[in-house]
């Protein structure tokens, strides 16, 4: 017997954006969804050990080729991922979050100031608490 999937949606959850308040007053909007399993899966591989070694024949020597991770630019894919939707404005009122592309989006993210960022990641970690290893949240 074949199982069929529930297809249940992942949890979403909308956040103010504090640090991006207006002069008048006005705190957009942030939403998150909670990463599916393949969401996981792909996130986990970016940050999964790679050691390659290539020795020559005679044994005379060898190369080793070793994988690091920039921490950063996986905290960038990680909100890339699981982003919703925003109703944050740049000053002609266009939507900031530009999700055209993944390297649009990721260029919206690099001009961020790193507090500005760090609140954007965490409303990310809100929605998916086993990505945030800083102890803030419980």
């Amino acid at each position: 017997m074949a199982r069929k999937s529930k297809g249940l949606a992942p949890t979403q959850q909308t956040f103010n954006l504090v640090s991006f308040e207006t002069d008048d007053g006005d705190v957009p909007t942030i939403t998150f969804r909670q990463a599916t399993q393949g969401d996981k899966r792909r996130i986990a591989q970016l940050t999964a050990d790679q050691r390659q070694v290539f020795k020559a024949e005679d044994d005379d020597g060898e190369i080793v080729i070793e994988k690091s991770v920039n921490m950063e630019a996986l905290r960038s894919e990680r909100i890339w991922t699981t982003f919703v939707s925003s109703n944050l404005t740049d000053d002609d009122g266009n939507s900031w979050f530009d999700t055209t592309s993944k390297a649009a989006f990721m260029r919206c993210l690099d001009v961020l100031s790193p507090e500005e960022f760090d609140e954007v990641y965490d409303c990310c970690t809100s929605v998916n608490p086993e990505w945030d290893f800083s102890g803030k949240k419980s």
